[in-house]
This record gives structure tokens, sequence and C-alpha cells, in this order.
């Protein structure tokens, strides 16, 4: 069976983006085929992506542009033609403005649910992403492979100035949704975007994202399916620097709780070392049982260690873990096994309702699980 006409314009189009010579030839196309703006490759020969995701992947700011500024200045009929293909595809009403066309097409999904933001923080690009955010990109859209949003991509991908684009570009009306901040928002299985910084190992954009005040006692609500560590359920982001054996990043987490947890405001927070999993196990029994020559982790993580001492900090005063609190024990369990047993204490902010079915497990180190050619 041979393709059609259209089918091998759209192929050709995203060969032409993908190779980099699409700006010389865009507006051209666009002005005769309209349609080529929202039409989506075969899905068999990928995401289904349409021309604006393949820009954005290849972090092609200049051919982003003139697709939105094409969309923006041409006519309603002419905007209701480019945006067909896809309102057709997803079975929604044309648009009855221009503006709302645009809103659109900054929102389109490929077969996966991705959006062209979350192509352009899993591309490391700031600049698209303050260009989406200007145009009316949904930061809060979750994609199919978890409910994940381009937050949740900008951690995956440890990119810290995506990160940064993300939270100073948003509206502030936008900046929290049901009673939970952005910075908080939770994939299906309830990973924050600062699990994901902490499991791909990206210091820096764990630092960020600290820097905008994260719940560090989110607990995940089940096994995490899309990374490669098998984490029990109710695991913090603390559990997952425990099984990475990054002291670094539990340095970096345990510094900031000790400055928050100064605030009357946060004076009630939890010690993110006395957290326990589904398991009952404490984030220091992970490490001892996944690092044992990690003496630096050990110390750090040891609930019966002060806070301001294994910090080298002074005036924390005793909110930290206290020398009475009774040692714990770590059996010999493999990494990966299920741990039975122990009462769980529930994180803070519940992650908001599931809309889809998880995917499949397996994310690449490095690399948001599920984005095409990202």
């Amino acid at each position: 069976m041979g393709c059609g006409p259209s089918s091998l314009a759209v192929v050709e189009l995203n060969r032409t983006l993908k190779a980099g010579d699409g700006s010389h030839m865009l507006q051209d196309k666009l002005q005769s085929s309209p349609w080529l703006l929202s039409a989506a490759t075969p899905v068999l020969s990928g995401t289904a992506d349409t021309p604006l995701h393949t820009a954005c992947e290849r972090k092609q700011l200049e051919v982003v542009q003139q697709m939105l500024s094409f969309l923006s200045s041409a006519t309603l009929p002419v905007v209701r033609e480019a945006l067909g293909p896809y309102c057709s595809r997803k079975g929604r009403a044309l648009p009855i403005s221009v503006c709302e066309g645009v809103s659109i097409a900054v929102d389109m999904v490929n077969c996966k649910g991705q959006t062209p933001l979350m192509c352009a923080c899993a591309a490391d690009s700031p600049e698209l992403v303050k260009l989406l955010l200007v145009q009316g990109a949904d930061p809060w859209v979750g994609d199919r492979c978890g409910s994940r949003t381009a937050l949740h991509y900008a951690a995956m991908s440890g990119s810290t100035a995506c990160i940064e684009a993300l939270m100073q570009n948003i509206p502030v009306r936008n900046m929290a949704r049901h009673g939970i901040r952005y910075i908080n928002v939770r994939s299906i299985c309830g990973l924050t975007a600062l699990h994901y910084a902490v499991f791909f190992d990206h210091p820096s954009a764990v630092e960020e994202l600290l820097s905008h005040d994260p719940h560090l006692n989110a607990a995940t609500i089940s096994h995490s399916y899309d990374v490669l560590v098998t984490c029990d359920a109710l695991s913090t982001p603390m559990h997952f620097a425990a099984v990475r054996g990054n002291a670094e990043v539990v340095r970096m987490m345990l510094r900031q709780y000790a400055q928050s947890s100064s605030s009357t405001a946060n004076s009630r927070s939890r010690e993110p070392r006395l957290r326990v999993n589904h398991g009952g196990q404490l984030p220091w029994q992970i490490a001892a049982t996944y690092h044992p020559a990690n003496r630096d982790l050990v110390a750090l993580l040891h609930p019966g260690a002060p806070l301001e001492q294994v910090l080298g900090l002074e005036g924390v005063g005793e909110r930290g873990a206290g020398a009475a609190y009774p040692p714990a024990s770590c059996d010999a369990r493999r990494p990966g096994d299920h741990c039975g047993g122990g009462a769980a204490d529930p994180a803070a902010e519940r992650p908001a309702a599931a809309q889809e079915v998880p995917g499949r497990r397996g994310a690449r180190r490095g690399r948001p699980e599920g984005v095409g050619q990202v």
C-alpha cells in the first residue's frame, strides 16, 4: 500500500525540518497548503508529530516563530484550514477565532500526548519554552506516558534553563491549580519533577527546583513504572536519592529542609530522613542496602545523627532527627525486592486525579521515555 500525495507532502516537510532547512521554504508551503501545519506524520513512521513538534524537537526557534506568525496573521478561514487535520483527528470543533486557533496549535499533542512545550523542554530550549508560554501553551497538560507535564520533561532531561523558563514565565494565575502548586505537580504514579531530577542524577536541575520550595516529602502512590529502578510506593525524593547513591543531592535536600523548617510556615514539616516508604523503610536503610560502602551517604541519612551535625550547620536547633530516635535496622534485602509491613506516612499533597493509562516501564537514563527523537 503506497502513500497518498498528502502523506508524502507531510513526510517531506518533516524531513526538511529535521535537516534544518525548513525556514527558507516554510512560508511558501504554508501559504499554498495551510493544512500542513497540523498534519501528522504517519503513525507507523514515528510518533505522529506535527511540523510544530518536529521544529521544537530540533530547537528551531525561527521555524516555530514563522509557524505561529503565519497563524496569528492569517484570516480565520485559513486558520481553520491549517488546523483542520488536527481538529479532525481529535474530534474537536474548529476554532471560532484566530486567537483560539493559536491556542489550539501550541497545545497540539502527538500520539503519545506530547505537546510542543514538552518537546522544547526535552530538547533543552528555554527560548522555545518562553515563546510557547507567551503564545498561551498550557504547562499543566499531561502526556499519555504517565501524565507527565513539561516540568517533568525538563527535570528528566536535566534542563535547568527550561525549569527556570517555566517557573519564571508561567502566568501567576496558572502557578497553582486545585490547591497544588505547579512545582509539585505529579505524574500518574505520584512522581514530582524533583523525583525525576534526583533519579536521573541532575544536581543542577535539583538545585533549581529546590529554589522554588518544592514539597520535599512528596510520596509516590504506586511503584515507579517509568524509571529503571524499582522503588516502593510512598517513596520520596530522598528515597530516590538513597537508591541512586547521590550524597550531593541528599545534602542539598537536607540543607533545603533545614532552611525552610526554620520558618514558622514550614515548622511542622517532617524531617525527610524520617519518612518511610510502603515497605516501612527509611532512606537510610535503602542507602545501606544499595550502597553499603558509601559511608558519606549512609552517615548523612542516618536518623540518629542530628541534622545540624551532618550538615555542619550551627543554629539549626533541634528540628533534625534527635539522638533519642531509636536505631533503625536494615535487613539484607536485595535491591528491587518488595518490602512488606511498616506503617506509611502519607504525603501532605496528594497527586491530581490520573487521566491516562500508564505506559510501559523503562526510561533510558538521561532522556524522557516516549519522546520520539527528542
